[in-house]
């Protein structure tokens, strides 16, 4: 007796499986099968089956394919979810969730991707409803997930969506085309680049093809028309917080985005923002603030609420757990930036995501572009768009221009950069009444001396971000032994700034007028003007003087230059009126030092014998004939300064 069921033809004991046609799809158990091949046993059991369909377990549906798709036998796609909405939080339809086999054919489909049926199941049920052909060839192009050139019933992702027997017609989501979510045009693009398979790992989650994060997973791109021109300057913001500055240290979740932006009118045209101290206040930007200031002035208490002393109401605003850099807004609202200019925040910073340049700095989009004023070189060049006589009064650019300076720049020939603009000045506090802040602590005014200013840097011990060349002129850069030195009491509050520039001079070390600073230099009056804007020339040159002919002699005939015998800035003998540095200390019993020359060979120094010693005067290398002396009281040594007051007697 012969008979048919189900496909199978049985002959006597036997059975014999009868193919009605070669189903040849993907390699692995959904294709590549034959006659002579056991692919089949893969799923199906003939004899011992426990499931339904002869599966070779008792779970069915979706709980089967997930039995391969969970990353431990499928050779595509391992880890899916299926299509559903009902472990997705922030789901605007009703709760779906799909069948794998509604769209995927399992046992291979030849024609399409990801053995995508000819024909979809829209609905299930008593009345079910299909959808098709689908061409799915490609995952971008022509015959994609929506190709916006071929039938719609053809488009794997609108046949669906745009079929009024689906159970969630009309779609609040994406229907298609230029008809996506707020009117971007994403036709022909990879739809799953925004809705993968398994929106997390956990396949047995239902959440297969939510959008990828409601921020963070759109705007990783640009959203376009297809054509790679940002809609409304709409580029891939989250690509901007890895800029080189830039808001939120680590990864962008989308709740660094809702601190900031209210997202209620989301996708309406305008970009709306929160004012974090009073939520209630929605701030409605209506056209580009870059180039509209009655825009860029809306932004200035939005900045402002994060940037104060509590942060975001007294929390870290974004998930990294920093607290913002303090701008007092007191201290802001009388700053010079705002009260002269009318500056706001966005016309030094013009993107709060991200900027190639540091702190923010406008514009956030510079390229290096090869020329003298590249506008990635901060935060002098920065500056220098205003500071240049254009918009102000002093041109600060033209003083670092100068033969000396404060080195600002990176590429300057002095050596590189040691201390910036903002080492001296706080641009959101200092005022015309007090330009400079602490450089220990920039939020601070400076309320303290000229030489106090100076020697936070000029100690020894310079605050963080400021250097010092390897290279020292004149006694160096620990400038701490001025205070209470003949020059600082006879200055008083003038300090450095009577002798230096701050930023910038034609002559040596910043100097107002010239100072020559080398020896072996032939005497000029017009070498020394420093000096002459205070000292009478005639009266140290000449022999009215207390040093009576020897300084004539040492300037016409020796040609030593004034630093070889003073130091301007630390005369330790406080009785010497000529700043002569002279330190006393003790060796063999006396020594009597003179330190800082120019020259090594420079010294006064003395030296004993156990009953006599000399005094060697030693200039430029060279000891001159030694003034020998007996010590008194047998032998018992004594400072030589109780007869020489001095210095060393002549020889």
């Amino acid at each position: 007796m012969r008979y048919k069921v189900f496909g199978w033809v049985a002959i006597g004991l036997f059975i014999v499986v009868a193919f009605s046609s070669v189903v040849l799809a993907d390699a692995g158990p959904h294709g590549g099968f034959a006659a002579t091949t056991d692919a089949c046993a893969a799923c199906h059991r003939t004899h011992t089956a426990p499931g339904p369909r002869l599966l070779n377990v008792s779970v069915s549906g979706n709980a089967f394919c997930y039995a391969c798709h969970n990353g431990t036998g499928a050779s595509l796609t391992p880890v899916v979810s299926t299509h559903a909405n009902t472990d997705f939080a922030n789901s605007a339809e009703a709760a779906f969730s799909l069948a794998c086999t509604q769209c995927h054919e399992p046992h291979g489909n030849a024609s399409t991707l990801s053995i995508i049926k000819e024909y979809v199941l829209v609905r299930t049920g008593a009345s079910p409803v299909t959808a098709g052909p689908i061409r799915f060839s490609a995952r971008e192009g022509m015959n994609s997930f929506d190709d916006g050139v071929s039938q719609v019933n053809s488009r794997i992702c609108v046949t669906c969506h745009n079929n009024s027997s689906n159970a969630g017609f009309p779609m609040s989501g994406h229907v298609g085309g230029a008809n996506h979510l707020g009117g971007d045009d994403f036709t022909a693009m990879d739809c799953t680049v925004c809705h993968a398979h398994s929106l997390d790992q956990d396949l047995y989650t239902g959440d297969g093809f939510m959008p990828v994060g409601l921020c963070v997973g759109c705007h990783s791109i640009p959203q376009d028309n297809g054509d790679g021109v940002p809609v409304n300057g709409r580029r891939a913001i989250v690509s901007e917080f890895s800029n080189a500055s830039h808001h939120v240290q680590g990864s962008v979740e989308d709740d660094d985005c809702t601190t900031c932006h209210f997202t209620d009118n989301h996708q309406m045209g305008q970009v709306q923002l929160y004012d974090v101290d009073n939520p209630g206040n929605v701030i409605t930007l209506v056209d580009n603030p870059r180039t509209n200031p009655v825009e860029a002035a809306k932004l200035e208490p939005f900045c402002l609420a994060c940037h104060d002393n509590d942060g975001a109401g007294g929390l870290p605003p974004f998930n990294d757990g920093l607290m913002p850099p303090v701008v007092d807004n007191a201290l802001w609202t009388a700053a010079a930036h705002k009260t002269d200019s009318g500056s706001t925040c966005f016309d030094c910073h013009d993107n709060s995501h991200g900027s190639n340049k540091t702190n923010l700095l406008a514009p956030w989009d510079a390229v290096p572009d090869g020329s003298p004023a590249d506008p990635l070189q901060e935060e002098e060049r920065f500056c220098y768009q205003c500071h240049d006589g254009s918009s102000t009064v002093i041109n600060i650019q033209a003083q670092f221009n100068q033969t000396s300076h404060h080195n600002v720049s990176a590429d300057d020939p002095q050596g590189g950069q040691f201390v910036e603009c903002v080492n001296c000045h706080n641009p959101h506090a200092n005022n015309n009444g007090n330009k400079i802040s602490d450089p220990d602590d920039t939020q601070l005014l400076w309320t303290g001396s000229d030489t106090g200013f100076c020697l936070t840097c000029h100690d020894g011990a310079p605050p963080a971000g400021v250097t010092f060349p390897t290279s020292t002129l004149g006694t160096g850069y620990d400038k701490s032994a001025y205070v209470n030195s003949s020059h600082d009491n006879l200055l008083g509050n003038y300090g450095c700034s009577h002798c230096h520039d701050a930023h910038g001079s034609s002559y040596n070390t910043l100097m107002p007028e010239e100072y020559v600073t080398n020896d072996y230099n032939v005497y000029n009056t017009a070498d020394y003007q420093l000096c002459w804007q205070c000292h009478v020339e005639n009266e140290v040159i000449g022999q009215q003087n207390a040093f009576d002919k020897r300084h004539e002699l040492h300037v016409s005939k020796e040609d030593s230059s004034c630093i070889t015998c003073h130091d301007a800035h630390a005369p330790f003998d406080s009785g010497e009126q000529g700043v002569i540095n002279f330190e006393f200390a003790v060796r063999n019993g006396f020594d009597f030092q003179y330190l800082n020359g120019r020259d090594a060979g420079t010294s006064f120094w003395f030296d004993t014998g156990q009953d006599r010693g000399n005094w060697y005067l030693g200039c430029h290398a060279e000891n001159h004939t030694p003034e020998r002396y007996r010590p008194r009281n047998n032998g018992n040594t004594e400072d030589c300064t109780a007869c020489h007051p001095g210095g060393p007697p002549p020889p």
